[in-house]
């Protein structure tokens, strides 16, 4: 007698494990760290860069890094997935703390380089509201100033506009 055991895998059970939610978790968290850490590297370990009038920089950097997700790694995972999405979300996560670390250490703030920092960041979450509005049901806040340049930039507006 001949003992059979039958190892293949039929596809609804590959497919439950594939999009088991803790391996996609995973899966996605370590695409969007693999893909952020040259990010990482070139604006926080760089005085220059890392400076608030290189915000600019930093949102070329993300256009650059989502036109090849898209050209190159957007058929390698489900769509349902959302795998842009939580890169955009890592993204603005990492440039939250690093502009708010750059401007807790800044002294004195150039009012014009402050203003063209949150016009662009503006400019940046409008592209990625155009993005994602379809079936994001928040909003994408890269929003770097803490409440006291907040005030300020409200105050500049009132009086000068």
């Amino acid at each position: 007698m001949r003992l059979q055991i039958d190892i293949s895998i039929k596809p609804k059970h590959f497919f439950n494990l594939f999009n088991n939610c803790f391996f996609r978790k995973q899966l996605i968290n370590w695409y969007c760290e693999l893909k952020l850490r040259e990010y990482r590297g070139l604006f926080r370990g760089n005085v220059e860069l890392s400076s608030l009038d290189q915000v600019d920089r930093r949102y070329s950097y993300h256009k650059k890094l989502l036109k090849a997700y898209d050209e190159e790694h957007a058929g390698l995972f489900p769509g349902p997935w959302k795998v842009d999405e939580a890169l955009c979300i890592k993204f603005c996560e990492d440039t939250k703390k690093d502009l708010s670390d750059v401007l807790n250490s800044t002294q004195n703030l150039d009012v014009k380089q402050m203003l063209r920092a949150l016009n662009a960041t503006i400019e940046f979450e409008g592209k990625l509201d155009k993005r994602f509005a379809y079936r994001v049901s928040y909003i994408f806040v890269v929003c770097f100033f803490s409440s006291k340049y907040i005030l300020i930039y409200i105050i500049f507006i009132y009086l000068f506009i």
